[in-house]
């Protein structure tokens, strides 16, 4: 391939484009995983996690606090590990959140249901709801 007057050779390899022996690699699509919980709905399935996907961040948008008379915490997880990609996070009070990432975010070589959990202190909440966004990219299979 000739451009302004550079002489190129292109070779396809995977996912990796070569120009002239430097490589390009493909764009990575982020993706999303949301649910709503809200004070009577109080575990939202996500949807599930493909394998080889990276997670990268979960964002929690309070639109309606939640009102239970202890803490209110929501944090997003898989069966047996309800903090595996965000560590409890308070819902008390409206506004966008940024809890700590779990343990599992990052690579993931296993598909999961992904779930997010809201836990009460004291009584049952009668208002609250809240917006979770678990954001990924997926990833080439890992060689053996």
């Amino acid at each position: 391939m000739n451009i302004n007057g550079l002489n190129l050779r292109s070779q396809r390899q995977g996912d990796v484009q070569m120009f002239d022996g430097v490589e390009y690699r493909a764009a990575q699509v982020m993706e999303r995983l949301v649910a709503w919980v809200a004070d009577d709905k109080q575990t939202a399935s996500m949807g599930k996690l493909p394998a080889n996907a990276v997670v990268t961040n979960v964002r929690i948008q309070v639109t309606e606090a939640f009102n239970s008379d202890g803490t209110d915490l929501i944090s997003v997880g898989y069966s047996g590990a309800a903090t595996a990609f965000a560590t409890t996070t308070d819902v008390s009070t409206t506004g966008i959140k940024s809890p700590t990432l779990g343990t599992s975010a990052g690579f993931n070589a296993t598909a999961r249901d992904v779930e997010a959990y809201y836990t009460n202190g004291g009584s049952e909440p009668t208002t609250g709801k809240a917006l979770v966004v678990l954001e990924f990219y997926r990833v080439p299979e890992q060689v053996a």
